[in-house]
């Protein structure tokens, strides 16, 4: 009865041993397949960093371009505005012009609006008859 108790604690033992090799091989299968997961995982990652990446230097190159051809806009419009503004001053000064008082901005160094009383210009006599004519035209007179 012995003998045959050590033959069966013997096979025990060695289906214990096929067991736990068994069981390690799973747990070397299993931590296995998680790191090919994590890595599989972590690749995607950085492909899906990478597009992302690409998509946003994209659009800031895009927002550049867009900025710039902006800012060219704006300056063509604001030499736009001044000339037509030039264009404005010149016509109203062409029409008006014997009214108006010279632009500080263009009278001499040290001469200063009424330091000079023969600068003073009364209106031509044609020119008073083209503003009054201009006065008939808009119903004042």
């Amino acid at each position: 009865k012995i003998k045959s108790d050590l033959i069966q604690s013997k096979e025990k033992v060695r289906q214990l041993e096929v067991a736990a090799l068994s069981l390690s091989k799973q747990k070397q299968q299993s931590h296995s397949s998680k790191v090919k997961a994590l890595e599989q995982e972590t690749a995607a990652l950085k492909q899906e960093l990478e597009a992302h990446r690409k998509l946003t230097t994209s659009c800031e190159a895009g927002r550049h371009a867009e900025l710039e051809a902006l800012r060219q806009q704006n300056e063509a419009l604001n030499a736009q505005i001044t000339r037509l503004s030039s264009q404005l001053l010149e016509s109203f000064q062409a029409q008006f012009g014997g009214f108006l008082p010279p632009s500080p901005r263009r009278m001499q160094r040290g001469q200063r609006h009424g330091e000079d009383p023969d600068n003073m210009q009364d209106p031509m006599p044609d020119q008073r008859a083209a503003h009054a004519d201009s006065y008939r035209r808009i119903g004042g007179l």
